[in-house]
C-alpha cells in the first residue's frame, strides 16, 4: 500500500503526542512520590512533637504505665511533649539504684523530649525520695523537665559524703543537664555534696517562678 506524505506525517505526530504523554505520567508519579513522602515526614515530626498525656492513677513506684516511674519511662520512649498529671498527695519513690540513667531505679530520669508534671490535688503533692539513696529527678542533656504545683524532698545526691570540701555529687533534689522549669513548687530537705547544692546545674538551664527552696544536711 501507498503511503502518502501526510500518513507520514500524522504517523509522527501521533508518536510525538504519546511521548510526551508518557513523560507527563512520569513525571506526574514522580511529583506524587515526592508529595507522599513529604507527607509521610510532616506525620512522623507531628507525632513526635504532640506527646501524649498521662493520668497517674497509682501511688505506687513501679515501672507500670499507671505510676509515676512508668509514665516517665513512656514518655521519654516516646519523647515531643508529654504531660503527667498527678492527683494523690505523695509520690513515695523506692526502688534503689543509683547512677542508672533509664528513670527504672533510683532517681527520675529525663532523657528525651518535654515532659511537664503537674500536681492536681486537693492538697500539695509531694515527690519523696526519702531512704532511696539517690536525688529526685535528674534531667539529662537535650531533655526538658517542667514541674508544676509540687514538693521535691527527701533527695539525697550520690556520693560518700555532704558539705563544704565533701565528695557528695551536687545536685541534692534534680541534677540538671538539659533544661528544668520549676512553677509554684516547694524544694525541701534535700542533701547535696560540696557546699550542699540542692539543684546541681550541668551546663543546663533554670528557671524559677515562684518556687521555695530548704535544705538540710546528715
Amino acid at each position: 500500500r501507498k503511503m502518502t506524505s501526510r500518513s507520514v506525517c500524522c504517523r509522527s505526530e501521533t508518536a510525538l503526542t504519546r511521548r510526551v504523554f508518557a513523560c507527563k505520567i512520569v513525571a506526574l508519579m514522580k511529583a506524587k512520590t515526592y508529595f507522599c513522602l513529604i507527607f509521610l515526614a510532616a506525620l512522623i515530626i507531628g507525632a513526635s512533637a504532640f506527646g501524649a498525656v498521662f493520668q497517674v492513677t497509682s501511688t505506687t513506684d513501679s515501672t507500670s504505665i499507671t505510676s509515676l516511674r512508668g509514665a516517665i519511662i513512656q514518655a521519654n520512649s516516646i519523647g515531643g511533649n508529654n504531660t503527667i498529671i498527678l492527683t494523690n498527695s505523695l509520690y513515695q519513690l523506692i526502688v534503689a539504684g543509683s547512677d542508672e540513667d533509664a528513670a527504672s531505679t533510683g532517681d527520675l530520669d529525663v532523657k528525651n523530649g518535654t515532659i511537664t508534671i503537674v500536681g492536681n490535688a486537693a492538697s500539695a503533692v509531694i515527690i519523696n525520695a526519702t531512704n532511696l539513696g539517690d536525688r529526685v529527678f535528674q534531667i539529662l542533656t537535650n531533655a526538658q523537665l517542667t514541674l508544676s504545683n509540687i514538693v521535691i524532698s527527701g533527695g539525697t545526691a550520690p556520693g560518700n559524703g555532704y558539705g563544704p570540701a565533701i565528695d557528695g555529687e551536687s545536685g541534692g533534689a534534680i541534677y540538671n543537664a538539659g533544661t528544668l522549669i520549676l512553677k509554684n513548687c516547694v524544694v525541701m530537705n534535700n542533701a547535696g555534696g560540696d557546699g550542699n547544692y540542692v539543684l546541681g546545674n550541668a551546663g543546663g538551664t533554670s528557671a524559677v517562678m515562684a518556687a521555695v527552696f530548704t535544705t538540710w544536711v546528715h
